[in-house]
């Protein structure tokens, strides 16, 4: 049973940034089961490499958006945007420089990993994405 399930509360109603969300929600799921199984340490390595490379391809695609667009909200949003891949990058540098627990059945790094990609979608997604949607659909994204 995944923690999130795809539904009109997140759901942005324009395709290619719903898609990209589809695919944070599968990673946020991938780490969620990966954890109840108490394999999260298995995995992490991997969940830190896929969201640190998928955060920058989606953030670049809304953030080209807002340009093209000329968002008010722009550099608000791109704030966001920085300090959350920010927060990744620091977790990844950390644990890959030995910094965070790796070993037992519970680790630190998946539980933060794991809380700060629930606030994410959450506070983010839920809130922030959804101010730009009038615009971008005015502007013919469906």
């Amino acid at each position: 049973m995944s923690y999130i399930d795809w539904n009109e509360n997140i759901a942005l109603n324009i395709s290619e940034i719903d898609n990209q969300h589809k695919r944070l929600v599968e990673i946020i799921n991938t780490l969620f089961d990966a954890m109840k199984e108490a394999r999260g340490l298995e995995i992490i390595d991997d969940i830190l490499n896929k969201l640190s490379d998928y955060v920058d391809y989606h953030f670049s695609t809304e953030e080209k958006y807002f340009n093209q667009f000329e968002y008010i909200e722009f550099e608000h949003h791109k704030h966001e945007h920085k300090h959350f891949f920010e927060q990744i990058s620091t977790i990844k540098t950390a644990y890959d420089e030995g910094k965070i627990k790796r070993d037992g059945r519970k680790s630190p790094i998946t539980v933060e990993v794991w809380n700060l990609l629930k606030e994410w979608l959450i506070n983010h997604i839920q809130d922030s994405d959804k101010k730009y949607v009038t615009l971008f659909k005015e502007k013919g994204l469906i």
